[in-house]
């Protein structure tokens, strides 16, 4: 059940005017009935595995808490870890596994294969880290231990943002949950989460999957295009990403908001960001910050000394690479963008002291067009459809950008001119937003949200093509 389809909007309806018009005491009930419809509509089979993480953590955060600071809280909290993980590593990194270990020299004439029909369970990636970091927030006496198993069940469901995100936080989330039953209706909100559910929709019918039809037609085939081709199609690639994981999350929120739930921000103009640094405190938020709290800083974070940091900063990026992936290119892609901090945090003290505290403009533009290009670069690996692949990109890349120096006329050719011009769009688009704060100037108004309103159904209409791509965070 996609979120740009018409069966997940009929849900989510039906969801609202029941949740409005039915009794108060029944909305966990109903959002816990369709969130469960939700996923069934993808899996029956792969819903009993998010009820075992949801048992598995209700019982282990009431015996963490019972237990007390001390060795079987650890106890508790280990034994959960083991099981959570050990799920998430089963289902989504056991092919990986048995093809790296066919591959270790004596054992390559091994055909090691997990069991016919064993699927990708949709989501897991997301409801596992969520139940982790409730488990560790009760461990770290942060969070009360959930005694409603049927609310630590919703916190784990909840379909708006089940998929793909945001990752909530148990002391956000939960409370929310539990004063449901006495919210009151507000129309503000339901204009609000309306309008932010239709730019969602309007980012990823209307931009995402346009943008996806030049991308998809370079990327099957790297072999038969050239240089120009592979550069549009990787500009092209980090603004579907965007507008395709971005246009989720409104989505998400737009209709959590309707039920009176407001989720975390999972953006905040990324690519105006001006160092890697700055980057992934602006993209997927909430997934930066679980690996910050819950990894990062139990390694010892920045206090254990320069080596020891970016031994962590490379562990943690490592880890988020493949956290995206069960293939070695999205290793590959997280070590990139690990070695990208550590240059970052090498080179920070000597920026400060040749630049100053507060840099000029042009140094603040150079660092963000160094952020964005890096982003997009490293994007090949993200998106190619193998390792090999992404080498014949890059390669093809390198001597495109090389062709740039030798034969500046090429910076006019109709692919360089279109990449150029989406890129600017959407930077000058950012940048006029961070500025100006529109978006709140006038969804604030019942005229301005009417007339955005208009504007993203008539561009939905109008451009969406026939059928696009699902959600590319969906497969994580």
């Amino acid at each position: 059940m996609q979120f740009d389809s018409f069966a997940f909007l009929g849900l989510l309806a039906v969801c609202l005017a029941l949740f409005h018009l039915g009794p108060r005491r029944g909305r966990l009930v109903l959002l816990l009935s369709c969130s469960a419809l939700f996923y069934a509509a993808w899996s029956i089979p792969f819903l009993a595995l998010v009820l075992l993480v949801a048992v598995v953590a209700w019982g282990a955060g009431l015996r963490i808490e019972g237990a007390g600071p001390g060795g079987r809280a650890k106890l508790w909290l280990g034994a959960s870890t083991v099981i959570t993980i050990g799920v998430l590593v089963s289902f989504k990194y056991g092919q990986l596994l048995l093809d790296t270990l066919t591959a270790l020299p004596g054992l390559d004439g091994l055909a090691l294969r997990l069991p016919s029909g064993v699927l990708l369970p949709l989501a897991i990636s997301f409801y596992t880290f969520q139940a982790l970091g409730y488990l560790i927030d009760v461990y770290r006496g942060e969070q009360r231990a959930c005694r409603s198993f049927p609310r630590l069940l919703l916190f784990v469901l909840f379909f708006p943002q089940l998929v793909a995100g945001p990752i909530e936080r148990a002391g956000r989330l939960l409370p929310q949950l539990e004063a449901l039953p006495r919210l009151e209706v507000d129309a503000d909100r339901l204009r609000g989460g309306l309008l932010l559910l239709s730019w969602g929709l309007f980012q990823k019918c209307a931009l995402a999957d346009n943008l996806a039809l030049v991308v998809d037609g370079v990327y099957a085939q790297p072999g038969s295009h050239g240089p120009g081709a592979h550069l549009l199609a990787t500009a092209a690639f980090t603004l579907q990403l965007f507008f395709d994981f971005a246009g989720y999350t409104a989505v998400a929120r737009g209709a959590a908001r309707m039920m009176g739930i407001e989720l975390v921000a999972n953006f905040r103009q990324p690519f105006l960001a001006r160092n890697p640094s700055d980057f992934w405190r602006r993209w997927h938020i909430s997934l930066s910050q679980w690996f910050r709290d819950y990894l990062f800083r139990p390694l010892g974070g920045s206090r254990c000394g320069r080596l020891c940091t970016l031994r962590n900063l490379l562990l943690t990026l490592l880890v988020a690479g493949l956290w995206h992936g069960a293939h070695w290119r999205f290793a590959v892609w997280g070590v990139l963008h690990g070695l990208l901090l550590v240059v970052h945090r090498l080179l920070q003290p000597w920026l400060q002291w040749r630049f100053g505290a507060r840099p000029g403009p042009l140094f603040v533009g150079a660092g963000m067009l160094v952020t964005f290009g890096s982003w997009m670069f490293s994007l090949v690996l993200f998106r190619a459809s193998s390792l090999g692949d992404a080498w014949l990109i890059y390669r093809s890349m390198a001597g495109g950008l090389l062709g740039l120096f030798t034969h500046p006329t090429a910076l006019f050719w109709p692919p360089m001119l279109m990449m150029g011009g989406l890129v600017a769009l959407v930077l000058g688009a950012m940048a006029l937003e961070e500025r100006r704060a529109l978006w709140s100037r006038w969804s604030g108004t019942t005229v301005g949200s009417g007339l955005l309103l208009a504007v993203f159904l008539l561009g939905i209409a109008l451009l969406a093509p026939d059928s696009g791509p699902s959600f590319i965070y969906f497969q994580f």
